[in-house]
């Protein structure tokens, strides 16, 4: 719950690995959101999302469910 109307589910997940990248370039900020069965793939991915639109993104959350 964050305590906010303007927050929205981007994304859910079950039996992976799921990462968030988030930079910013002053004027707005940027995520990636990825997952695969690696927690060090989702981060990759995640941070090569993220990257596309901007340079300084790093990752903010990773973690892996069971199955």
């Amino acid at each position: 719950d964050c305590g906010n109307s303007r927050c929205k589910i981007k994304a859910n997940y079950a039996n992976t690995c799921f990462a968030i990248a988030w930079g910013t370039d002053n004027k707005k900020g940027i995520f990636g959101i990825r997952g695969d069965i690696l927690k060090s793939a989702a981060e990759q991915k995640a941070l090569s999302a993220c990257n596309e639109d901007i340079q300084n993104c790093k990752i903010i959350m990773s973690e892996c469910t069971l199955p």
